[in-house]
């Protein structure tokens, strides 16, 4: 049999399947002499029975999405009523902890929750508490509930799809049964999922559980254990030495210090008398290793130190808080298991960053249970606001967890695309309660559920793009390979292209159509879920679009193909537009709350954070562009670089005769978009040197907030300029300066000297080359000025005769926060309208000595 002719006997076997689940939905329950009949003929013998005195609120809202799922299902609306105040004449549905559960409450712990029926009356419970420490209260089991979506799931067939109005599907029912053999006690695998939720019971009902009594500090406990604020001045001992100076300000700890370890164990157990069960263990992000020699004689490796650390402190906690457990984060130098020894306390959990099953296989030994953050979803991803993973993703990956001894999960990124990834969604919560179930019967149950007689049409939708993303998207197959050779595409515009091409998108909205036909006479809630579907739709395919165009654009740079990219873009940001209002408020369309996440437009306009920042074209001002007949990317920058005949004072003020008589040019923005802040710059050259001054306006009327990083230090992350010198002018190395509008904050390194490919820092920037060179600066109100000064010898070239031609880039970054997102503006000489970096050779102007 061929592949075509395989798949085709694999869909259509999957397909009867589909029918019978649709058919399922809207038979009535059966009814006979084993079931107890709760609702039937429009009438029902039950209430709802909650306990007497102060019930919970999580008791309450579980009462009350019985009775309103009861009622929008059958008609009837099941009374709720306090257990003292029950009528003689009717069955109850009991829920927590009621005098008539007896000690059934008492006997679940955690999500644990039960299911059973007893005579005529039915008993669904869970632990319902919160931990008593005011300072935990947060962390609350709300176990009746979860036993209530369970039940609604299973006995009712409710499905809790999506968070938000339209995302419950309720089926319409005469007759209301269930097994009078009803008894099902349920354990979830998963202690926690959390990170990021998206509604209460939908997050409840697929097993997205928040509640846990486990004392995180964001990956990174040893700076709040040992406090700058608090120590910096009085014991500067506490702190990592660096150059032989102690430095409070970096919050790295000496961790030989035997006071750093006691104030360490005393946090630990400040947070185990406080109520918490487990407590999280990590160094401080960033980190960099004390260079004492007391720290030096723990281990040679600065990593194990770490690692020896961390099991010293565990071994002192087990002997006062044998059931307590400690959580080791493995994250940047103990990402990879510790070598001095094979085996943790079994007090601890280790909390791993990566989990490929290469990676639970070097770690097995070591523990006998783990936590994971992943990184699934997020619009920091390379998709930004598009589609990432697919059901069986999210099956193979829930069942690898399980199997390798995973306790809970921490996501990293979740819900941004409800639409899109809303059947992904369903799939990983419902295996998040049964890894062994066939992830296909929730896929088909979410289709059949959420889009009515229209999921036909509907599931050849989703199927056509999943296949095409399974590439990026198995746990076990060819994209991990892929990803770490290097070979899969690392920006947006390559990933956009290749997983979302024409052909595909044009199919998908062939099946969408279709869909919006059928639905036109489905309930409301079908035409909900098909319209937030058509929105995400409407993104992903512009988005496509305006990169498929920008193809064209690159290879035939004419007006034509420029204003056809043009007018993509301006219907990107007219859409944009739509979703919001005049105070940039997102609007509330069908009551999707987290609609794209519900981000500020800014956000969305920008695509994303991080690796998902959408750079040219769509940053272009197209308006402004058309006016000025300027097309992007024809051409090359040159800059021309003046003999000084007379000396130049750094003193950050370019005031000298000599800069008077050179033009100044522009940073522009570094993809021709629209920028804030300008800046302004010139060059010059005597017989040793090569200078640079600079005008940089502050315009937007934020705070700078700079803070000196040394020499070799963080400039980039703040306020800075950055200057790219490429002497040899084949656009293959460059010598790389930074520095800050303050002194002694800057860096220096150089790209491609290191022609060894063995070499782990071959292509790579080597931080480590350190040049002689100066700088000045002057800020003085809105405007900052500095004068560079780099000599020829530190870059290893003659002086260059006239006519020579260097290549080189200088940018400016400034970061800043919009509407709590962290954002930069970037500023750019010669734009680079690949990506979002500076160091792009070939992005390079022409640097032309006279």
């Amino acid at each position: 049999m061929s592949k075509n002719s395989r798949l085709e006997s694999f869909h259509n076997t999957r397909h009867l399947l589909f029918l019978s689940l649709i058919l399922f939905f809207a038979a009535p329950a059966a009814a006979g002499e084993n079931m107890l009949m709760l609702v039937e003929n429009g009438k029902s013998d039950y209430a709802i029975v909650i306990p007497d005195g102060d019930v919970r609120p999580s008791a309450k809202q579980a009462a009350n999405l019985l009775q309103s799922s009861v009622a929008e299902s059958t008609g009837v609306k099941l009374p709720i009523v306090a257990e003292s105040e029950k009528p003689a004449d009717r069955h109850g549905i009991y829920l927590g902890a009621t005098k008539a559960a007896g000690v059934l409450p008492q006997t679940l712990s955690g999500w644990t929750y039960a299911k059973t029926a007893k005579g005529n009356d039915i008993f669904l419970v869970g632990q319902d508490r919160n931990l008593e420490n005011k300072r935990v209260s947060t962390y609350e089991y709300e176990g009746t509930l979860k036993a209530v979506t369970s039940f609604l799931d299973e006995e009712l067939g409710v499905k809790f799809l999506l968070p938000g109005k339209y995302g419950t599907f309720v089926p319409k029912r005469e007759t209301l049964s269930v097994p009078m053999n009803l008894n099902s006690v349920q354990t979830p695998p998963f202690v926690y999922c959390t990170g990021r939720h998206l509604g209460g019971i939908y997050d409840l009902a697929n097993h997205h559980f928040h509640a846990f009594p486990y004392r995180t500090y964001g990956g990174h406990s040893h700076n709040v254990a040992v406090n700058k604020d608090e120590f910096g001045e009085t014991h500067p001992e506490y702190f990592a030495e660096f150059g032989g100076v102690r430095v409070p300000q970096k919050l790295h700890l000496c961790i030989s210090n035997p006071d750093v370890f006691d104030l360490m164990i005393k946090e630990i157990e400040r947070n185990f008398e406080m109520g918490y069960d487990w407590a999280q263990i990590g160094q401080t992000d960033g980190y960099q290793p004390c260079e004492c020699e007391k720290c030096k004689a723990m281990h040679p490796d600065p990593n194990e130190r770490l690692w020896i650390l961390h099991k010293h402190l565990a071994e002192i906690i087990k002997k006062k808080y044998p059931d307590k457990k400690l959580v080791l984060l493995s994250y940047g130098p103990t990402t990879n298991p510790p070598f001095s020894f094979d085996r943790f306390p079994g007090n601890v959990i280790i909390e791993l960053c990566k989990y490929t099953p290469e990676h639970f296989a070097q770690w097995r030994k070591f523990a006998d249970s783990f936590l994971v953050y992943i990184y699934n979803w997020g619009t920091y991803q390379t998709f930004g606001f598009a589609p990432k993973r697919t059901p069986r993703f999210a099956a193979e990956q829930v069942r690898l967890f399980r199997d390798n001894k995973v306790r809970g999960i921490y996501k990293c990124g979740f819900g941004e695309n409800l639409g899109l990834e809303g059947p992904t969604y369903y799939v990983y919560g419902r295996m998040l309660g049964d890894p062994d179930a066939d992830y296909t019967k929730f896929e088909d149950e979410y289709y059949a559920g959420a889009y009515g007689n229209a999921c036909a049409p509907m599931r050849n939708f989703f199927t056509r793009m999943y296949e095409r993303m399974e590439l990026y998207t198995t746990i076990s197959g060819t994209a991990q390979k892929y990803e770490h050779a290097g070979m899969m595409p690392r920006i947006p515009e390559d990933v956009i292209s290749y997983f979302f091409p024409p052909k595909l998108l044009l199919k998908m909205e062939s099946d969408l159509a279709k869909a919006k036909k059928i639905a036109e006479t489905e309930d409301e809630g079908v035409q909900a879920r098909i319209r937030l579907v058509e929105r995400e739709f409407a993104y992903l395919k512009n988005l496509s679009a305006i990169f498929y165009m920008y193809h064209t654009y690159r290879l035939q740079p004419d007006w034509e193909s420029f204003n056809r990219l043009g007018n993509l873009i301006e219907e990107r940001n007219a859409l944009i537009d739509s979703w919001y209002d005049a105070d940039g408020k997102m609007i509330d369309a069908d009551s999707w709350t987290r609609f794209f996440d519900n981000v500020p437009k800014s956000f969305l306009q920008q695509g994303g954070r991080l690796t998902g920042v959408l750079s040219a074209p769509f940053n272009w001002d197209v308006k402004l562009l058309r006016e000025k007949k300027v097309l992007p990317g024809v051409g090359k920058k040159t800059q021309k670089v003046v003999k000084a005949n007379t000396p130049v004072k750094l003193d950050g003020i370019a005031d000298e005769e000599l800069w008077g008589e050179i033009p100044e040019n522009e940073l522009g923005e570094i993809g021709m978009g629209k920028l804030q802040n300008p800046s302004r710059f010139r060059v010059a050259y005597d017989k040793e040197n090569v200078y640079l001054s600079f005008t940089c306006e502050i315009l937007d009327g934020r705070e700078t907030g700079l803070k000196p990083v040394g020499v070799d230090g963080a400039a980039w992350s703040q306020e800075c300029i950055e200057i790219f010198l490429d002497p040899f002018g084949q656009q293959e190395k460059y010598f790389h300066f930074i520095f800050n509008p303050v002194a002694q904050s800057c860096y220096d390194g150089n790209f491609g000297f290191i022609e060894d490919p063995i070499d782990p820092n071959y292509g790579k920037e080597d931080k480590s080359w350190n040049g002689k060179w100066d700088y000045a600066v002057k800020v003085d109100g809105k405007v900052w000025t500095a004068e560079v000064r780099i000599p020829f010898a530190t870059l290893g070239v003659a002086v260059p005769e006239a006519g020579t031609t260097w290549t080189m880039n200088l940018g400016r970054e400034r970061p800043y926060q919009e509407d709590g997102v962290h954002k930069i503006e970037l500023s750019l000489w010669s734009p680079n309208l690949e990506s979002r970096g500076f160091g792009a050779l070939h992005a390079f102007g022409n640097l032309v000595f006279e």
